[in-house]
């Protein structure tokens, strides 16, 4: 007689993972929040570079001007 034992595998948790995450609150909210990240990342580098951060637009932290 032989028996066959159930060995899981690592694509065996990542297709769990995955199916978790498509139906629950926080995986829908992280995958909404992976698509945001880099778009705000290029908006604020985009508004970094133009010098236009901040209120009055000041050209550093401690500056009076």
């Amino acid at each position: 007689m032989v028996e066959l034992e159930y060995q899981p595998t690592t694509a065996d948790f990542a297709e769990a993972l995955n199916a978790r995450a498509k139906i629950s609150r926080s995986g829908r909210m992280q995958r909404k929040l992976l698509i945001l990240m880099p778009a705000l990342a290029v908006l604020m580098g985009i508004t970094i570079a133009s010098g236009r951060h901040g209120p009055g637009r000041r050209s550093g932290w401690g500056s009076s001007s």
